[in-house]
Formats: C-alpha cells, sequence, structure tokens
C-alpha cells in the first residue's frame, strides 16, 4: 500500500473551503449590516401590547399605562429612521438606526438616555429616558393588525341575522356595509371604539364595544365636546355571537 501525502497545494485549497464555509455559516449566526438595511419599514407594536391585546381582545386594556407600545419605521433619504408615538397620540422622539444595528438618537434631538439595537430584520429592542427597554415586532399596519386580533370576524344576533366585519377594513350589516377602523387613541375616553366612516348616505359614526365571553356587545356614542366620546346606551344597542 503506497501512502499517499496532500500537496501543499491541495492544503492550501482544503484551507481555503474551510475558512469560506466557516465565514458562511458564521455569517447566518450573527447580524450583519445587511439585516439592519432590511429592517422592515412600517408599523411595530411593543410585545407587550402584543401579548395583552391577544389575552384581552381589548385595544383600551392592552394600551393601559404603557406610553410607547408604537413606533414606525421608514427611510429619509439614507437614514433609517424610528419615529415613537406616545399613546397612539402624540409623537415622540425620532431615533435613527446606525450601519452596526444601534440606535441612536437622530440629529436635533435631545435625548438623556437610551439604549437599543436591531435584533433581526422584523424586531427591535429600546429603552429611552424613563421608559424601559421594550422589544417591538413588525406588524404592518397597526390598525389593520389590532382590528384583527379584536373585531373581525363573523357574527351573529339572537334572531340569526348576520354582521361581519372583514380584514379589510369593511363591515357588512344586513342593512349596510361601511367602512370601518378600530381606534388605538384612547386619551379622552376609557373604552374600545371602531370608527364607521361616512357612507354614501352621509352618516358617521362611532361605536363603543365590550366583550363579554364569546359575546360583542356594540353602544352607541355621543360626542360631549369636540374629539370626546362617551358612551350613551346604559344597555348594549346590538349583543353579537362570534360564529367564526
Amino acid at each position: 500500500m503506497v501512502l499517499r501525502v496532500p500537496s501543499f497545494k491541495q492544503l492550501a485549497a482544503s484551507a481555503t473551503i474551510l475558512i469560506v464555509a466557516c465565514s458562511l455559516g458564521c455569517r447566518n449566526k450573527t447580524l450583519q449590516p445587511t439585516a439592519v438595511a432590511e429592517l422592515s419599514e412600517g408599523d411595530y407594536l411593543s410585545t407587550n401590547y402584543i401579548e395583552q391585546l391577544r389575552k384581552t381582545r381589548s385595544p383600551y386594556k392592552a394600551g393601559d399605562q404603557r406610553p410607547i407600545s408604537l413606533v414606525i419605521v421608514h427611510r429619509q433619504g439614507t437614514d433609517l429612521l424610528i419615529d415613537t408615538s406616545y399613546n397612539f397620540h402624540e409623537g415622540g422622539e425620532v431615533l435613527r438606526v446606525a450601519a452596526n444595528g444601534q440606535i441612536e438618537p437622530s440629529s436635533g434631538e435631545n435625548v438623556k438616555q437610551l439604549t437599543g439595537t436591531v435584533l433581526n430584520e422584523h424586531s427591535l429592542r429600546f429603552g429611552i429616558n424613563d421608559n424601559p427597554v421594550t422589544t417591538y415586532e413588525h406588524v404592518g399596519n397597526a390598525a389593520t393588525y389590532v382590528a384583527r386580533a379584536s373585531l373581525v370576524g363573523t357574527y351573529q344576533n339572537s334572531r340569526g341575522r348576520t354582521y361581519e366585519f372583514r380584514n379589510d377594513g369593511t363591515a357588512v350589516f344586513p342593512d349596510h356595509t361601511f367602512r370601518y377602523e378600530v381606534g388605538l387613541d384612547h386619551v379622552f375616553g376609557n373604552f374600545d371604539y371602531f370608527d364607521e366612516k361616512a357612507s354614501v348616505n352621509g352618516n358617521s359614526r362611532t361605536w363603543a364595544f365590550r366583550w363579554e365571553g364569546d359575546d360583542l356587545d356594540l353602544f352607541a356614542t355621543r360626542e360631549i365636546e369636540s374629539g370626546v366620546d362617551e358612551i350613551s346606551d346604559t344597555r348594549p344597542r346590538l349583543i353579537l355571537h362570534r360564529s367564526n
């Protein structure tokens, strides 16, 4: 038997293959600048908000005492920016994603304390000033996501008539069809609601809703001052049972 010893060229080629293979494997395990560049634009909700929303089906309860539940990622020129939103009501600090994935104040922002980083293409984590470090997940459009978790579905009333809230923002009631949007801002109201957008006949109003088991209770509201509504019904206007 003849023992063949690899030549220097063969050893060098094998070493090169191992180095390339290791490089490719390591690249998948660590956050690279390309992942930062591909951070999805759109709305991000805090994981705390998402968890409570899934448990309660109540946007109002999910947002209780969580000032920054929503952030919006978008591009401005060569910068990747993060707009913070307090209580879904007013804009806050504008942050910037650096090439290394760290989150920092954008130009002109006066931030006392900030720590944060991009986790992957669909999530980021940061804490700012008095707000604790929180993880945020990409949901596309926040209003659509919240509607899907709290209201979208098919229902029937006690007489078997069908009511439907569709994923595309269309509501189909027995007597009319309209566009709707679930409310996220609860600064001036302590109840869940959706806005019935103006239809062909020009009607537009706000409905309050509340879950009781598998029943969805709907209440009429009235405006008590500009931009502020209260529930006007003492009993549900409609009681709808979830059928799917």
